[in-house]
């Protein structure tokens, strides 16, 4: 199998790209990867990786990548929430404007394969938009408060539409916060729910902006990859209409967010958390309600399970 993750120097690109070339996906080994990127850092050193170096919006380059006809597409590549919100322009040229050219390229493809490519778009939870309900449902309508949101959702309702048609193999899955995003992580306002986590583990002091009992949404980074490899191989029988999904994830407050840390790595981390809450920050990232996913669940996604595990894994 051939395979194209663009995004692929991101945070949860550089895992996946290792994983595919590790673990089957949908029950075959990768002959071939592509990495599309604007950078990269520390590509795998493997004989099956190609590396593309530029924006994706680049019709060039996007043909280049796609040229060896990849059976399966992960597309992660986006400007996050915070940057686009300050440079719309940026955010719109990636986000939305990348993935229609990407979207069109496979529409008019001309390939010797006839294979129909599967492709796994990265959404967000921002498409929700605030404020949430009590309860957090699969069929909540969307009406994102973001750019970043707007163009996700602009996403996986145009997806969704080209695999009506037969253009493609669709599946879009929405991410919550994914743990645990490395320091220089830029553009991520949600970034101090990994702060906590890594902070407290490495021994080092924290003021948390948001106060014990604000709860958010987690998934570490293994369990996100785990829930990427396993939408690539969902039978078209597991289709639902919109070919969304809510990923699951574990609702937590700070408090036991905390609680989790200790169990893990002593109960000293608790000396060195204190609670400034921002009530923009925490208003935005960490005011969520419970999370129910039972259609997710049944068609095989999962989260980390609990808390301890999350913590063990948010670190790998």
């Amino acid at each position: 199998m051939k395979i194209l993750i663009t995004g692929a120097n991101g945070f949860v690109g550089q895992a996946l790209a290792t994983r595919v070339l590790q673990q089957p996906v949908n029950g075959r080994s990768v002959s071939g990867l592509t990495l599309l990127s604007r950078r990269f850092e520390q590509p795998p050193l493997d004989p099956r990786v190609r590396l593309i170096k530029g924006d994706m919006a680049d019709k060039s380059l996007l043909q280049s990548a796609l040229d060896e006809e990849p059976e399966v597409i992960f597309h992660l590549a986006c400007v996050p929430g915070g940057v686009s919100e300050a440079n719309f322009d940026l955010g719109k040229h990636i986000n939305l404007d990348g993935t229609i050219g990407l979207l069109e390229m496979l529409r008019l493809r001309n390939w010797q394969s006839q294979v129909v490519p599967r492709l796994v778009f990265t959404s967000s939870v921002a498409v929700y938009g605030q404020p949430l309900p009590a309860t957090v449902e699969e069929n909540l309508r969307a009406c994102p408060g973001l750019s970043y949101g707007a163009q996700k959702l602009t996403g996986e309702i145009l997806i969704a539409d080209y695999s009506r048609r037969g253009w493609l193999d669709g599946r879009s899955v929405r991410l919550p916060g994914i743990m645990s995003r490395p320091p220089d992580d830029a553009g991520h306002a949600s970034r101090f729910l990994s702060d906590i986590i890594r902070n407290l583990a490495e021994g080092r002091p924290f003021v948390c902006p948001a106060a014990p009992e604000a709860r958010s949404w987690f998934l570490s980074r293994p369990a996100c990859i785990d829930n990427l490899i396993h939408a690539a191989g969902l039978p078209k029988e597991s289709m639902n209409a919109s070919r969304q999904w809510q990923l699951p994830a574990q609702h937590i407050s700070m408090q036991a967010l905390v609680d989790g840390i200790a169990s893990v790595h002593g109960e000293q981390v608790r000396q060195l958390i204190s609670y400034q809450p921002d009530p923009v920050i925490q208003g935005i990232y960490a005011s969520y309600p419970p999370l129910l996913t039972p259609n997710a669940e049944a068609v095989g996604f999962k989260h980390d399970g609990d808390i301890p595990t999350l913590v063990r894994r948010a670190l790998e």
